[in-house]
C-alpha cells in the first residue's frame, strides 16, 4: 500500500559559524534518525551535482568491453578484485541495475590496515593511455572526498546527539575506513537489457528491493530523480511512500543497521526501495563505514553500552 509523497526535512549543511546552529543541526538530525530516519541535506559546500551527473553519465556510457574489463571476480573469473569494481545488470534479479563500486584512496588508509584485511583492494579502472577519462577520474575522486566529509561531520553531529564528545566516533576511522562510494545506472526492465521474465509483477516494479543499509550511514544523491520509497508506521501498518524528488545539489542521508545497533534502536535504520520509474535513472552513494579493525561496542557480549538505555538490552547480539 502506498500513500503520498514524503517531503523530507531539510537540514541546512552550510559551515556552522555558531555554537547555536550547531545545536539546531544536532536536534534536527536527532529528531529525523528517531523517527522516520531519512533527511536531506542542503547547502553542501563544494558539491555540484550538475557536474558530477555529467561525469556519471560518461562513466556508465563507456564501451561494454572497458566495463567488463573492471567486472567482479565473481563475473569475470579471470579477475583478481573481489570486492570494488564494476557490476552489471543480472537477469532475473530483483535489483535491476548497473553499478561501480570504489574504497577510500590508499594514501587515507594506513599499510598495516591495507596489508591485514583482505576488504581493502583498489577497485580497477579503464585503460586511459589518451587521458580521455581523467575528467571523470577527478571528478569521482572530488566528490568521493565530499560525501566522505559530509559522513564524517554527520558522525559528529551525532555523537553530540548522544550526549558523547564530538570526536567519540574518530577513533573508528584513524587509518582507513571500509566506505564504499558508489555510482548506479538504472535502466527501466521494459529497456530489455537482461531478462526479467521470472520474477513476479511485485518485484518487477521495483529496481531495488526493500533492505536497510548494512553500514553506518548513507549520504546518497539522487540527481532530482524520484523513484526513492521509505516505509513508514501508518496507523499501526507498515507502508512505502514515495520522497519527494531532491532539489538541486541536495544529499539525502539515512542511517544503517550499524547505527541502529550500536545505539539500541534509539536511532533508526529505515527499509527503503526504489521503484521503476520508466526511464533511465542515476544516483550516487557513499557508504559509511568504520576500518575493519575499528571495536564497535556489541551488545550481549561483554562491550560497554554505548547509551545508557535500558533499550540497549533488547538490541539482537551480532
Amino acid at each position: 500500500r502506498e500513500e503520498a509523497d514524503l517531503d523530507l526535512e531539510a537540514v541546512d549543511f552550510a559551515p556552522e559559524g555558531s555554537a547555536r546552529r550547531a545545536e539546531d543541526i544536532v536536534r534536527q538530525l536527532m529528531h529525523q534518525f528517531s523517527t522516520v530516519g531519512f533527511l536531506k541535506l542542503t547547502n553542501v559546500e563544494g558539491f555540484d551535482e550538475a557536474r558530477y551527473l555529467k561525469a556519471c553519465k560518461a562513466f556508465h556510457a563507456l564501451p561494454s568491453a572497458k566495463k567488463q574489463a573492471m567486472y567482479l571476480k565473481k563475473d569475470a573469473p579471470g579477475h583478481s578484485n573481489v570486492y570494488r569494481g564494476y557490476h552489471p545488470f543480472c537477469s532475473n534479479d530483483a535489483s535491476h541495475k548497473e553499478m561501480y563500486d570504489e574504497g577510500l584512496p590508499t594514501d587515507l588508509v594506513a599499510h598495516t590496515e591495507w596489508e591485514q584485511y583482505f576488504l581493502y583492494e583498489k577497485a580497477p579502472w579503464p585503460e586511459d593511455a589518451d587521458g580521455d577519462l581523467q575528467w571523470i577520474r577527478d571528478e569521482f575522486d572530488r566528490n568521493l572526498q565530499i560525501f566522505y566529509g559530509v559522513g564524517r561531520r554527520l558522525a559528529r553531529y551525532i555523537a553530540l546527539g548522544l550526549q558523547k564528545s564530538a570526536d567519540f566516533f574518530e577513533p573508528w576511522f584513524a587509518d582507513g575506513s571500509l566506505s564504499t562510494f558508489r555510482t548506479i545506472h538504472y535502466l527501466p526492465r521494459t529497456a530489455g537489457v537482461v531478462d526479467s521474465s521470472l520474477l513476479d509483477p511485485s518485484e518487477a516494479r521495483l529496481v531495488t528491493p526493500p533492505h536497510t543499509d548494512s553500514g553506518l550511514m548513507t549520504i546518497l544523491c539522487t540527481f532530482g530523480n524520484p523513484g526513492l520509497q521509505v516505509q513508514v508506521d501508518s496507523g499501526g501498518s507498515q507502508s512505502y511512500r514515495s520522497v519527494g524528488a531532491a532539489g538541486p545539489n541536495e544529499l539525502t542521508v539515512n542511517l544503517g543497521d550499524v547505527f541502529a545497533r550500536i545505539t539500541g534502536y534509539r536511532l533508526k535504520a529505515t527499509s527503503h526501495q526504489v521503484v521503476d520509474i520508466g526511464r533511465e535513472r542515476y544516483s550516487s552513494a557513499l557508504f559509511l563505514d568504520p576500518r575493519y579493525s575499528a571495536h564497535l561496542p556489541t551488545p550481549g557480549v561483554g562491550c560497554p553500552a554505548l547509551l545508557d538505555d535500558p533499550r540497549w538490552e533488547l538490541a539482537p547480539v551480532w
